[in-house]
């Protein structure tokens, strides 16, 4: 049986000259949550949507895919990115 692919993060650059996000696009449909983490600049001008949520949470975590891995999350975090799947995709700044 073949293991998973857990979900490894890049660091970012932290000079001024590189000044970046972390942009997560959530991918529509219903069922496991499924998005793309991607780095881009702020130069760039991204285009994005931001949502607030509490970072704390239960002690509860839940698995989605990202970039084809697996990410564990909080409980309140699977809540709001479950809610906005249902409806669209949408690319949210992440860290």
């Amino acid at each position: 049986m073949a293991s998973k692919k857990t979900f490894q993060y890049e660091l970012l650059d932290p000079s001024p000259q590189k000044l970046s996000l972390r942009r997560l696009e959530l991918l529509p449909g219903t069922g496991q949550i499924r998005c793309i983490l991607e780095t881009v600049s702020f130069n760039d001008k991204p285009v994005y949507e931001a949502i607030s949520y509490h970072w704390g949470g239960t002690a509860e975590k839940h698995e989605i895919v990202c970039n084809s891995a697996s990410l564990t999350i909080t409980d309140k975090l699977t809540f709001s990115l479950g809610s906005l799947q249902e409806t669209r995709g949408v690319q949210i700044p992440v860290g």
